[in-house]
């Protein structure tokens, strides 16, 4: 070959679409994460999850508005990147009219976790990926199938077997063979088959970031998670808000509810149930910022049960957030706080503060 000949080409779609796909695409855990924020923006009451580790799969199910037809045709936006095909939804959580897209909701509401428009057009890519939707305002089922970023069937309507567990509207989204088109990710998950602690690893990601998100979302919704042969499973049940009336805005931060707090919390096994009075509230207040917190003046042996939200959206420790983690435990560090003192000094300084008049008994 003659080397002054060569010339720069660029590389098939498909190829380009992986690599783009894989800084957006990280892990299995990333993609249940992913895909339960898009089942909330759907305003569903209910979401189970499955999920198998071994053969990189899961599958997402709601009971939200659904997906209109349309965007399952060739010339719909489902799947595709940066498409904002917006439409219109009843939402009886939120009490009014509200207006997003189906594929980024980009200029929809601030209480939506997703807007670039980018996550199903890049798990396209990296997977096989079905999505079957039953739009609210439709009677038909519609079934659209990728293939490594091709459509590989659309089935609109969809067959009667395609039938969603909620026959009145909702969203599947079966993700098969995660990274199967990426030797070294196949491998690394056949090392990983029966490594038993890896997969208690990936579990335990998937659950914090499910707690952290309902720990800030504000509307009513049941999430059952299950990973099928296995014992771990998890039911988690946020009925304590409640609903968000329209002349509300719905930007405007809320105190912290210690008994919703301690119900996920309890629910997902990392607090007892009967602990909810070792809570305290806590605020602070800028012109621009406003933050409420609580804590528990119960010791935990692990800080893996430390959440935080920016709005709606879950600060996890490995997105990025761990700033802000790392600041909050080094202001408790330098306190005071949870240091045990001798009651004799703290009984002299109770007695010398009564005598001058500084100490109110209640």
């Amino acid at each position: 070959m003659d080397r002054t000949s060569a010339t720069i080409r660029p590389l098939p779609d498909d190829v380009a679409a992986q690599i783009k796909s894989s800084t957006t695409i990280s892990s299995l855990e990333n993609v249940i994460v992913e895909l339960l924020k898009n089942s909330l923006d759907a305003s569903s009451h209910k979401i189970e999850i499955s999920v198998n580790f071994t053969r990189g799969a899961c599958t997402v199910e709601d009971d939200g508005s659904g997906i209109k037809p349309g965007e399952f045709l060739d010339d719909g936006g489902l799947g595709k990147a940066y498409r904002t095909l917006c439409s219109s939804l009843w939402s009886p959580l939120r009490r009014d009219l509200i207006m997003f897209a189906d594929t980024s909701k980009f200029g929809g509401p601030n209480d939506l976790h997703g807007r670039e428009g980018t996550f199903l057009a890049s798990l396209a890519a990296v997977s096989i990926l079905t999505i079957t939707s039953h739009h609210f305002a439709h009677r038909s089922l519609a079934t659209l199938i990728y293939h490594r970023s091709r459509p590989a069937a659309r089935l609109v309507p969809a067959p009667s077997r395609h039938q969603l567990a909620n026959r009145e509207h909702g969203t599947k989204v079966d993700v098969h063979d995660l990274f199967g088109n990426m030797p070294v990710r196949v491998k690394q998950r056949g090392l990983t088959f029966f490594n038993e602690r890896e997969h208690q690893r990936q579990w335990e990601t998937i659950r914090r970031n499910i707690v952290g998100l309902l720990l800030a979302w504000r509307y009513p919704v049941t999430v059952i998670l299950r990973t099928p042969g296995s014992d771990r499973n998890l039911i988690l049940r946020n009925k304590a808000f409640a609903f968000v009336h329209k002349e509300e805005d719905d930007r405007a931060p809320k105190p912290v509810d210690i008994n919703y707090l301690s119900s996920i919390l309890s629910q997902a096994g990392y607090i007892e149930p009967n602990i909810r009075e070792t809570w305290i509230k806590t605020s602070a207040r800028t012109p621009f910022v406003t933050i409420y917190g609580a804590f528990s003046l119960q010791p935990a042996p692990s800080k893996k049960t430390q959440f935080i939200s920016l709005g709606i959206c879950h600060m996890g420790s490995d997105t990025g957030a761990s700033i802000l983690y790392d600041e909050i435990n080094h202001t408790f560090a330098l306190s005071s706080f949870g240091n045990l003192e001798d009651l004799s000094d703290y009984g002299n300084a109770t007695s010398k503060k009564s005598k001058d008049g500084r100490y109110k008994h209640d």
